[in-house]
Parts: C-alpha cells; structure tokens; sequence
C-alpha cells in the first residue's frame, strides 16, 4: 500500500482523517447509500463507516485503506475479522474493504462490471466486490473525487516554476 501521508478533508459537514476517505463518503451520497463514519469501537477497532444500501436494511461495515490492488487489503480484513463484528452480527454478514480506485484489475472481473473492493461472503471467504452498471459507477467515482478536491481558502499567489499541459483521458488514464 501507499505510505502517503493522509490530507484530513472536510465534506457533508464531517471530518474526515483522509481525502480518501471523504471520497468514499461523497461516493456514497452518489449511490445513495447512507453512511455513518466511524460509528462505533468494536474492541478496539473503529471501522472507517458503517453503510446502509438501497435494498438491504442490515448495514455494513467498511474500511478505507489506500489499496490498488485486492491483495493490499489483507491487513484490514483481517482487522475487520478480529473485531467481532462478523460473529456478532451473523444476520448482517456485511463487511468490505475499498481503496483508491475503483475498477481493480489484478483479477477477472466480469465484462461491464466495476470492482470496488473486497467483501466477505457468507462462508467468510474474501471475494472482489464487483457490481454491474460500470459506467455509471465510474463517472460518480470522478464525480466524488471533484466534490472533495482541495480548495484553497484564500487566493494563491504562488507562480508554477514549469509549465506543460495535460488534459485528462478515461481512456488512457483509468486503469483498467
């Protein structure tokens, strides 16, 4: 994993201890999922949020960790199984973890499907968290990027020393 030294970002209000966090919970607002962030101490384990979907009444939790690939979450699922939450929640089986892009490709992932993360099954085996509807899930996870980008607080003054442009391209720089 990346050993970036995480930007507290404000967004919706909240705190957050990492940019990237904040862009998970602007991602959320996107889908539609209600989130809570760090909304409880599970023996000494705080999840990053807790989630609700759109059809399932039973919440998740998830953990954010700067990840780009499935195998940079091992560490966090193993927290996430030490806690309790699994065994205690058995009816809720919710847990994920997610990371810095979405569309993580070190694996198969079936064609016109994204991979958010991981997720652990019902028989505790940690799967890729794939879901359909691709391009619309990467389109909200650009939008949620641009709604908790860095705004100065005042105007800079400060002059760029070199000069070169780039426009960006989905095609060519979105792993894919």
């Amino acid at each position: 994993m990346s050993a970036q030294a995480a930007i507290p970002t404000m967004y919706a209000g909240v705190q957050f201890r990492s940019r990237l966090e904040a862009k998970w919970a602007a991602f959320f607002d996107l889908v539609g999922w209600k989130w809570e962030y760090e909304p409880l101490d599970l023996n000494g384990y705080i999840p990053d949020f807790l989630v609700t979907f759109l059809n399932r009444s039973a919440p998740w939790i998830i953990e954010v960790k700067p990840a780009l690939k499935l195998t940079d979450y091992h560490e966090a699922q193993q927290k996430i199984e030490r806690s309790g939450w699994l065994k205690t929640h058995t009816e809720l089986r919710g847990a994920a973890c997610v990371g810095a892009i979405i569309g993580i490709d070190d694996i198969w992932i079936p064609e016109n499907q994204v991979c958010l993360g991981s997720r652990i099954t019902d028989d505790d085996i940690w799967v890729p968290w794939c879901h359909g509807k691709r391009s619309p899930l990467v389109k909200m996870w650009r939008e949620a990027g641009n709604l908790v980008q860095w705004k100065s607080p005042r105007p800079s003054h400060a002059i760029a020393r070199h000069s070169y442009e780039w426009r960006f391209n989905p095609e060519t720089d979105i792993p894919k």
